[in-house]
């Protein structure tokens, strides 16, 4: 069934690409659906590696609402942030949960309390579903893949521009965890360029030992391809000496 964020993304054409830095023309909020949590924990992380490769968020057990902020370019749409509300509660503020990385752009949300119960009672299950979920190619920029096994469904999204690093934090009615919020893109963020944190880190003050490391890395990178261009050619001209031998014969 066509969720609301299905039929926004699907006024996009892709075609042509968004010049770099293109600021987003339209920012919209879209329901993706709808999960229930039993557990008092939440996995979010990479979806295709979601019980190693995640943070533990708490959370209150409940159906929970699942919105996506969506930023336009035009041409292009993306996911900037994944939000979950329990239903019928009302945010009042957050505190920031953590972060997580992912390498195949594609964030995993799913209880952790069942995913656990499942994986010590049979893991190679587990690993079967998982393989499952990234040979499936889900066509949804966000959406539910169901678990049996557990109940329930891993909410899967992709990640704005793709790989990265992404912050976490915990929606909170007084002190009780109430949501979740994932953000992948600042806001206003540029067509493909890099957020703040990138760019305070390339713009950070080395310290010494790290300029050290970069005196050291360097070189050795280098003589490493120098030695392994220069064996590659030995060994064409080996091959080559090899072949007229043949020739010859």
């Amino acid at each position: 069934m066509s969720s609301e964020l299905d039929d926004y993304f699907s006024r996009f054409t892709y075609q042509p690409a968004p010049a770099a830095g293109t600021r987003p023309e339209e920012v919209v909020w879209r329901r993706v659906g709808q999960i229930e949590i039993a557990g008092s924990r939440l996995y979010i992380g990479d979806s295709w590696a979601i019980a190693s490769e995640s943070i533990e968020v708490p959370i209150s057990p409940g159906v929970y609402v699942i919105d996506a902020q969506c930023f336009s370019y035009g041409t292009d749409g993306r996911i900037a942030v994944i939000r979950g509300r329990l239903q019928g509660s009302n945010p009042e503020g957050s505190r920031e949960a953590g972060e997580f990385a992912v390498d195949v752009a594609s964030a995993g949300f799913i209880d952790a309390d069942a995913l656990d119960r499942w994986t010590r009672a049979d893991q190679a299950a587990y690993e079967a579903w998982q393989e499952s979920f990234s040979e499936a190619g889900v066509a949804e920029i966000a959406g539910f893949f169901a678990c049996e096994a557990i109940g329930s469904a891993m909410v899967h999204s992709s990640t704005g521009f793709g790989d990265g690093v992404y912050k976490v934090a915990t929606l909170l009615e007084g002190d009780r965890p109430v949501g979740f919020e994932a953000r992948f893109l600042e806001d206003g963020q540029g067509y493909f360029d890099a957020g703040s944190r990138v760019r305070a880190e390339l713009d950070r003050p080395r310290t010494f030992k790290e300029r050290l490391s970069l005196l050291w890395t360097v070189p050795l990178a280098f003589g490493a391809l120098v030695v392994g261009v220069t064996f590659g050619l030995v060994g064409l001209v080996f091959l080559k000496l090899a072949n007229l031998l043949k020739r010859l014969r």
